[in-house]
């Protein structure tokens, strides 16, 4: 698969994730090039460092690098680190312990997690 086509597939996930946090409530920021998190979203009481993955399996394979980039972003910034998986034809899952491998019944359905997350 070409670079081009790649991009442009996680462009269209992470703007349909930023839609959806649009819808409830948060404020968000995409990080064009994906430099430490591909979104930063908020609300005045809950911070967000996001990276977005988008697979046909029923996993994926985060690398150590992204992790650590992640995680240390997220600390410097005040965020909770999330990883949010678009597994194709089985919907957007989130995962609140970032890890090397996800595995889709490990994670939370997108909108019931943010649901759930915002009655905190």
């Amino acid at each position: 698969m070409n670079l081009l086509v790649m991009y442009k597939k996680g462009y269209q996930i992470e703007n349909k994730l930023v839609h959806i946090l649009e819808k409830y409530g948060f404020a968000c920021i995409r990080s064009a090039g994906s430099k430490k998190v591909d979104i930063i979203a908020g609300t005045p009481d809950i911070k967000l460092c996001i990276e977005v993955k988008n697979t046909k399996n029923t996993y994926v394979y985060i690398s150590k690098e992204q992790l650590k980039k992640l995680l240390e972003f997220s600390k410097r910034f005040g965020c909770k680190p999330l990883i949010v998986v678009n597994f194709k034809n089985k919907g957007i899952y989130i995962f609140e312990l970032p890890k090397e491998k996800l595995i889709i019944n490990e994670g939370h359905k997108l909108e019931d997690f943010i649901k759930q997350f915002l009655k905190r």
